[in-house]
This record gives C-alpha cells, structure tokens and sequence, in this order.
C-alpha cells in the first residue's frame, strides 16, 4: 500500500452513511415539495385567474375582434358607396378576416388556454362547462389567503411520496427500467389526483426496502453524498424560481379580495364599453347593407 493512502475508518463510512439518509430524506422532501408546486398548487392558482379574471379578459378580447372586424367592414362598404360602387358584404366579410386573422388566432389561443387551465381545475373551481362546483363565488373568497396551499396530504400525498423514496433515480440509481415506468405512472397519477393508481402502484412495491443496500465502497458514499448534496441546491434553487415566477406570483393578488373584486370591477366596464362600441357599429353596418 502507498505510503501516503489514507485508509478510511468504519465511524468515516457510518458517518457518511447517515449523512446520506439525512441527505436522501431532505431531497425527497424537496421532491415532494416541487411535485405539489408544478402539479398541483399553479393549476390551482392558474384555473382560479381564469375563472375570476381570465374569463373576463378573454371576453373583452372576443369583443374587441368583433368591433374591429365590424369597423373594418363599414370602411369597406363605405368606400365602395364613395366611389359609386355597389357595396359587396361578403367582401368586405372576407377582407376583415383576412385582416384580422391574426388577432383571431390570439384570441383563439388565449380561448384554449382558459379551457386548459380550467380542466386542471380543483375543488371549488370551474367546470368545464363554466359552471361553479359548490364552494366557490363568495364562499370561496372567504376562505383563508393560503388555501392554494391546502393539500390532501392525508393518502394522496403520503402515497406519493412512498412511491418518490421507492422509486425516484436521483435517490436510488440503480433502479429498473419497470422501476421507471412504474414512477412515472406514478407521477402522472398524482398530476390528476388519481389516488386509486397510486395505490394499485403502492400495492406493487409492498416489501421492498431500498434504504436497506448496503453500500461498501467509501468513494461510492462520498460521491453518492455529494450528487445528493448537489441535487438539494438545484431543489432548493427550482423552488424558488416556481415560487418567483407566473402563475405562482398570482397567488397574492387572487388572495386580495378586494383587489381581485376591483379588476373584476374594470374589466366589466370595459368590456361594457367594447359591447357598446359593438351595439353602435352594427346598427351602421346594419344600415349600410339596406342600403345597398
């Protein structure tokens, strides 16, 4: 053996091995944590915009499609009459479309993302049909400021987090390929809040024991401790940009219940504002094609 090899002794590697379950148990914690955050809590928050605020927006752009397809056809049409032509609606129909396909697809896109948004929905959100479950309006506005917040966390999160400590290869990578098939049911079942898949998927590992390896080799454990350590930073760091960034930063506004009610209170107006511009601008379209 070299001279200068440091051998390393049995409290180095029982020391490392515990700090490696420290390690692994904090990490499953963050896991768990950024599941709950991307899955479900910013759906949660998303469908609740949609629902108090996003409708109304959507609503307004639809409306404002509409008045300046409108106008643009009264410009046609008039034009035509200026220049002593017959005016010809479904041209003018067609030349507002084509020039407002754009806008339309905007609208469009915002239009499905409302629908998205509103199928993640929890309870007391939207249903897809635009009706309110039970629990929501008023009542809903009631509840307290972190009520994103609440989970079940009774066998919806406690399965889940079983099968992460199980299955998840940042904290065991030696795992099958069934293994991951396995996890990543797993997560797309939480995604939906599909509680009988993840017990069918917790019925399947009963017995097994991962944290039970026993791992011999001091430079495994060193590097099994750093890649650990490493991977809680990232944790921490993706966490913390969930919590800074969109839909998460609508959380405080949608808990300020009169601030959500004030933007209500604007849109309303101004989507009120557009309708009437709408109401006055068919007429004169409605005029222009009589006379014709």
């Amino acid at each position: 053996m070299p001279e200068n090899t440091i051998v390393p002794s049995g409290t180095e590697a029982e020391s490392l091995r515990i700090e490696i379950m420290r390690l692994r148990a904090e990490v499953l914690d963050l896991i768990a944590e950024r599941d709950r955050l991307k899955y479900r809590v910013c759906p949660a928050i998303l469908a609740d915009y949609n629902r108090r605020i996003g409708q109304l927006e959507l609503e307004i752009m639809e409306a404002v499609l509409r008045v300046g397809r409108l106008r643009r056809m009264i410009e046609v049409l008039q034009a035509a009459r200026n220049r002593g032509e017959a005016p010809d609606v479904e041209e003018a129909a067609r030349t507002a479309d084509s020039e407002y396909r754009a806008y339309e697809q905007e609208v469009h896109e915002k239009a499905e993302e409302y629908r998205n948004a509103s199928a993640g929905r929890t309870s007391g959100q939207a249903d897809s049909d635009g009706q309110e479950d039970a629990g929501s309006g008023e009542e809903e506005d009631r509840q307290d400021a972190d009520r994103y917040d609440r989970e079940d966390k009774e066998e919806l999160g406690a399965l889940y987090r079983r099968i992460m400590k199980e299955l998840h290869p940042d904290v065991n990578p030696d795992i099958t390929q069934a293994e991951l098939d396995l996890l990543h049911q797993a997560m797309e079942a939480y995604r939906n809040g599909d509680i009988e898949t993840l017990r069918k998927i917790a019925a399947v590992l009963d017995g097994r024991n991962i944290e039970d390896k026993v791992i011999e080799e001091i430079d495994q454990l060193r590097r099994i401790r750093d890649d650990l350590a490493f991977l809680k930073e990232s944790l921490l760091s993706e966490i913390e940009t969930i919590k800074t960034t969109f839909p998460y930063t609508l959380k405080t506004f949608l808990n300020d219940r009169e601030a959500v009610r004030e933007k209500q209170e604007e849109l309303r107006e101004t989507l009120a504002r557009w309708q009437k511009q709408e109401k006055v601008l068919q007429e004169r379209l409605d005029q222009l094609k009589a006379a014709g």
